[in-house]
């Protein structure tokens, strides 16, 4: 597991271009913008924030194997959603229904039900990865 692969590749094209934007309003308009200085400040709260759930999920992390999971359908508008939920379990025994945060596009190769294997940091549930290299079906 990977930091791009943790967060989303999404993401740090998005940093990246951010970074790029800026430079180039600094370059042409010779000063820096308020909004821009208020943006550029979350992003990288944000960035930092993602950075440290890494970490942590890296040196504390437990796999969790043959999770199982449900690919649900959702239907917003005239727009359908797949989303993948996976069921894990914390220290005292309760179940977490969580879902795969990023965009999975090819959802046909994936069986409806089956088991994954999911990394969760056991001090705190919701800093969890699937792994959906390791999806089997029922």
């Amino acid at each position: 597991m990977t930091f791009k692969k943790k967060v989303g590749k999404s993401f740090v094209i998005f940093f990246i271009i951010l970074i790029i934007m800026n430079i180039l309003s600094v370059l042409i308009t010779k000063k820096i913008d308020l909004e821009i200085i208020v943006v550029d400040i979350l992003y990288i709260l944000t960035l930092i924030w993602q950075l440290f759930r890494y970490i942590t999920l890296k040196k504390r992390g437990v796999i969790q194997k043959q999770v199982r999971y449900v690919i649900e359908r959702t239907n917003k508008r005239r727009t359908h959603y797949n989303t993948l939920y996976a069921y894990i379990k914390d220290n005292k025994g309760m179940e977490y229904k969580v879902h795969h945060n990023r965009l999975i596009t090819d959802f046909e190769n994936l069986p409806k039900k089956g088991f994954v294997d999911v990394i969760v940091d056991p001090n705190n549930y919701k800093n969890y990865f699937i792994l959906i290299e390791t999806v089997k079906g029922k």
